[in-house]
């Protein structure tokens, strides 16, 4: 599994360990190449940190860092009943988290599809 990456400009180089370090700062007295006789370590070319972020992947809700979590329904699921059952949850899933983490429904299409039932039923 990737711990991290090197980049260039150019290049990505993908690291991978085998998780016998377990802090970055373990990381930095690395030997990673010899010039003219002397050791290069990884912590005199790289700012090694431990870290979970990974920019190329990351949600923003708001301005702000976030977890994006997108749920979709199965082709024979009830959109209504998925949305009301996910709502539901909330509560309890909130619980279950650090007081800090705020949980929030970013988008819910449901509404118009509501709405759009609505119209059918009266129509009928």
């Amino acid at each position: 599994k990737p711990q991290g990456a090197l980049e260039d400009g150019t290049h990505r180089w993908q690291i991978q360990t085998n998780d016998e370090l377990k802090t970055a700062a373990e990381y930095q007295p690395l030997i990673i190449h010899y010039n003219n006789g002397g050791a290069v370590r990884l912590g005199d070319v790289a700012t090694v940190t431990d870290s979970v972020q990974d920019v190329r992947n990351a949600g923003m809700t708001n301005a702000k860092p976030a977890i994006l979590l997108m749920i979709r329904k199965l082709p024979e699921a009830n959109i209504i009943q998925t949305v009301d059952s996910i709502r539901a949850r909330l509560p309890e899933l909130q619980s279950t988290i650090p007081a800090a983490i705020d949980l929030q429904i970013a988008q819910d299409r449901s509404p118009t599809i509501r709405a759009s039932l609505e119209e059918v039923e009266q129509t009928l």
